[in-house]
């Protein structure tokens, strides 16, 4: 292990234990994320959440590759990002390029609507709430087929936001996870 190697491990771990500070779970650095555990479960599945803000495509690939995970399920109802790159066939292409399978799911995206009245209003409670009373009452056979890719072996699901509790992604974590006493990590 070379300097920039020790250097870049001690500021992985000082990470890790500012974001550990600030409670959600125990977090740990891994080689290219950090990765912090939401939800613990008792069954075998495990569920990434990962947002592609300020991150740059080979390091969404290399954080996602590093957490083993198999299966990126895009949550974006809107996926027409500014980024070309996060864009749906670019994305496809990464994730493919990367032995990955992806899987564009707009069924589990934020309804615009819900999307402009956060803008408006900047309340994220209220937005997450409504989101979940929405998932509950309209996205219950789209929340099987997501419940049922989990369970075949683990999905990490992919939206823009980078803090996975500001956004829809978190509501569709937990609502899977505890269907299936799922594990949840973030990766940050």
């Amino acid at each position: 292990m070379d300097d920039l190697d020790r250097r870049l491990a001690a500021r992985r771990a000082a990470n890790a234990r500012a974001l550990a500070a600030f409670g959600g779970g125990a977090v740990r650095a891994g080689a290219e994320a950090l990765e912090r555990i939401v939800r613990r479960g008792r069954g075998p599945t495990l569920l990434h959440t990962i947002g592609y803000e300020k991150r740059a495509p080979e390091d969404l690939v290399a954080a996602l590759r590093g957490a083993g995970v198999r299966v990126l399920v895009d949550v974006r109802d809107d996926p027409a990002s500014r980024r070309p790159e996060y864009r749906p066939a670019a994305l496809r292409a990464l994730a493919e390029g990367a032995g990955l399978v992806y899987e564009p799911r707009r069924d589990l995206g934020a309804p615009k609507a819900s999307r402009d009245a956060l803008r408006a209003s900047g309340d994220l409670a209220r937005y997450l709430e409504g989101f979940r009373a929405h998932a509950e009452a309209a996205l219950g056979g789209a929340l099987e087929r997501l419940a049922r890719r989990v369970a075949e072996g683990g999905a990490a699901l992919l939206c823009y936001e980078r803090i996975p509790e500001d956004c829809h992604r978190s509501v569709l974590a937990d609502i899977v996870a505890t269907r299936l006493d799922a594990t949840v990590v973030a990766i940050l």
